[in-house]
Order: structure tokens, then sequence, then C-alpha cells
């Protein structure tokens, strides 16, 4: 077991209240994401609905929040997963994963993502497909894919990675939670790092490929290198105690203004270049300002709920709370709206705050009136859902 102070241990178990709303904040923006697909100019033509009417303005967010959503997702997982193990043990660590996460994720990728994408067809055809025969002949044979519950397919592998890494690397077990700031160098050689991983992976595979593997794991090569690099960041981070109020914390004035001048940089880049995306200069300089705004804009978002949001009240706890479910079932009831009101010629800007703010809110009222009923907590818990 790692071995931490009293005191160390009591900051670790009361400073979190700005990662869960940190948490919630990146859910409600994967929402609002996937719903920004649909109305940008010259979306991705496999999307489930897709508007006619668009704006450019979806674009600039999409290629903005592509960045950095799914990498603190990912560090806030390895934080609390290293700290679930060492707490728990790996018995009662992947009693709770098996129950919360692995068994929703198999009867999601069965039922769940084959409704999603039969919205596919929905939007595109007068007489779809008889659900059935779709989902025994077309779905399970030509067009199977995860929807959004590839991230759980993926965290689920890197859960087995970290509880074999924790078998076998006794000093994962042992060592000492100590403090430890991390040194410019260390900054700076973790974004070259997943910058060189990015390039060599793209090497081999475009950026939006995405492969299956066994009909059980659906994951996209040239992000997934960079996930296992923020995971592996959230277990140093926790080993070194970090976003605590005795060991390091990313200062809003610092990370903020990187962020920013870094976000507006990548954003005109990919625009620009992008018809020339794939000459070589182009590429490297693309990986390079991808990697450094990622990792900008994840100290960026610590340190900014650290500074305003670390406090929970009765809304913000029902987000916490309901955080993982509303990931879980956001993709149907979204899509789904965005179908219905897809004829009705109003302004898109409204569209798409319609949309969000009415799915997040059936999302909640999911959560609490039928996820909640489910036995065993498979959906429900505690803010730390993803962690615990």
């Amino acid at each position: 077991m790692a071995k931490q102070s009293s005191t160390g241990q009591e900051n670790l178990i009361n400073r979190m209240y700005f990662l869960d709303n940190l948490r919630s904040l990146i859910i409600l923006l994967v929402v609002a994401y996937h719903a920004a697909l649909a109305y940008m100019v010259r979306g991705p033509q496999w999307y489930y609905v897709i508007d006619p009417q668009n704006d450019f303005f979806f674009n600039l967010f999409v290629i903005f929040n592509d960045v950095f959503v799914m990498p603190v997702m990912f560090l806030l997982a390895g934080f609390f997963a290293i700290r679930s193990l060492t707490r728990k043990g790996q018995l009662v660590f992947w009693q709770g994963k098996i129950l919360r996460i692995v068994i929703p994720y198999f009867a999601g990728i069965i039922f769940l993502a084959p409704a999603i994408n039969y919205i596919y067809f929905l939007s595109r055809f007068d007489t779809p497909p008889a659900y059935l025969d779709y989902w025994v002949n077309i779905f399970f044979d030509l067009a199977r894919q995860h929807a959004h519950l590839w991230f759980l397919g993926v965290l689920i592998l890197f859960y087995l990675v970290l509880s074999l890494v924790y078998y076998f690397y006794k000093p994962l077990v042992s060592g000492e939670v100590k403090t430890s700031l991390p040194s410019i160098k260390f900054i700076i050689g973790f974004g070259l790092v997943t910058s060189i991983a990015f390039f060599g992976v793209k090497q081999f595979f475009d950026d939006y490929t995405w492969i299956m593997v066994k009909h059980v794991l659906m994951f996209q090569p040239t992000r997934c290198i960079l996930y296992s690099f923020y995971f592996a960041l959230g277990i140093y981070a926790y080993h070194q105690q970090w976003f605590t109020a005795c060991g390091y914390m990313p200062g809003i004035k610092i990370w903020g203004p990187i962020a920013i001048v870094l976000g507006s940089i990548y954003t005109q880049f990919r625009i620009m270049f992008w018809a020339k995306r794939e000459l070589l200069i182009v590429m490297i300089a693309n990986d390079l300002l991808y990697s450094f705004f990622c990792l900008s804009a994840v100290f960026a978002l610590v340190a900014l709920f650290y500074r305003w949001m670390n406090y929970t009240s009765n809304m913000l706890n029902k987000l916490a709370t309901n955080s993982y479910g509303i990931y879980f079932v956001h993709q149907p009831i979204l899509m789904l709206l965005i179908l219905a009101i897809r004829g009705y010629q109003i302004n898109v800007f409204v569209k798409f705050l319609v949309v969000s703010v009415l799915t997040i809110a059936l999302c909640i009222f999911v959560c609490e009136f039928i996820l909640s009923k489910i036995p065993s907590l498979i959906y429900r818990a505690r803010p730390h859902i993803l962690s615990k």
C-alpha cells in the first residue's frame, strides 16, 4: 500500500470538488461537441444527423474542443484509478469496475450503439429498414460501431494495463506518495514526447482512422496514444500529490493565457493549412501545436476550476452524480432532438442551444428516475463513478 501522511490524505479527500465539477463540465462539452457536429459547414457525412442549416462557428468549436476534452477525462480517470486501487486493492477495485463500467459497456455496444446508428437511416431514408432486420443483418454485419461508448472500452483497457503494472511493478504499490513540483523540463518534455508519439502514429494511420478489434474494442490510434499519456500523467500526478493544497496546483495566471494563445494559433493554423496537412513540415507544426495546446488547456482548466469551482451545491452535486449517466445516454436523445427540429427554419444557434439544453435536461431526468432504479448502482453512483 502506498504511504502518505494524514495531512496529505486529508487533502486528497477533501479538496476534490473542483475535479468533480471539471468532469461535469467536460461531459457537458461532450454533449455540445456532438451537437455542433450536426451544424458544421461541410461536416462529416457519416454523422448520424446532418442539418442543412450550418455555420462556420461550429467548425471552430469542434476544432478547439476536440483537442483537450478527452485528455482531461483520461487524466482524471488515471488520477482517481490509482488512488482507488491503492486504497481498495485489486479485488474490490474490479468489483466496482465490472458493475459500473464493464457490464454497462457490453450492454451498450449490443443494444444502445445499434439504436444510435439506426438514427442515420432515419435521417436519410423515407423508409428505413425494419429495426430487427437492421440490427441483425446490417449493424452486426456491415455497420458495427460503438458510437461514444468507445471511451468506456478504451478506459477498461487502460484499467487492465494499470492493474497488471500495479501487480508486477512493486514501486507503484509501495512507493510513498510525495509532494513534487513539475520542472519546466518535465512540462516541455511531456509536450514534446506526446507530439512525437502523435506524429509517429500518424505515419501509419490517418488521424480519422478508427479500428475495431473483434467487435469488442473500438479506438482511434492517433488519439489513443495521447490518451494513454494523459492517463499515465494522472497516475503520476496522484503520486506527486498534484492538485492538492500541499502539492502542485497549476496557476490560472500562467496557464490561462498560454492556453488561449496556443488555442488561437492552433485553430487558425488548422484552418489555413488544412489543404496542405499531408506535407511533412505542416504535419510537424500541427502536431507540436496540438500537443502543447492540449497540455496547456488541461492545466488551465484544472487551475480555473480550483480557483473558482472548488465547492459544491445541490445543482453541482446533481451534475457530478449524474455525469456518467449523462455521458452514457446522451447520444440517442441528442440525435433524435436534432432530427426532430431539422425541418424547422429557425436560427441555427437557437437550434444548437435548444438541442443541447434539452438533451442535458432529459439525460438528468433519465438518470434520476430510470437509471437510479437499476440494482447494484450500475449507472448511478458517487461523483467519481469513472474512478472509484
